[in-house]
């Protein structure tokens, strides 16, 4: 198969002999691709773009879980590398506590405040 020469290729859009007008190249339905990911971390909030990210994260996580070890730049003894590599070593188990505990606490008096008003 020979490659067609330039002057050979079909034009978009197609003209017909006779036509001052160009026609309007054919509506294809296509998913809105600017929202996701991308659109996440440029700051949209939406629907579409939290799920994006919520599911970017999940399967990222998953995947640092499954490798099993964690890497070599990654901090200990903070909550993240608990949860984004799934580390348990004593100082990010330690981590993850503390910041739990402060959760809970923030919870316990956020319903303090609730049942006093």
């Amino acid at each position: 198969m020979t490659p067609l020469a330039f002057e050979d290729w079909p034009s978009w859009p197609p003209i017909l002999q006779g036509e001052t007008d160009v026609p309007a190249p054919p509506a294809v339905e296509q998913q809105d691709t600017r929202h996701g990911y991308v659109a996440y971390t440029h700051g949209c909030r939406c629907d579409i773009c939290r799920e994006a990210k919520a599911t970017y994260q999940r399967e990222r996580r998953r995947a640092l879980k499954a490798g099993g070890s964690v890497p070599p730049t990654a901090q200990h003894g903070l909550r993240t590398t608990y949860v984004e590599y799934g580390c348990r070593c004593s100082h990010c188990r330690r981590a993850e506590a503390a910041a739990h505990r402060r959760w809970n606490d923030a919870k316990r008096r956020a319903a303090v405040l609730a049942d006093a008003s």
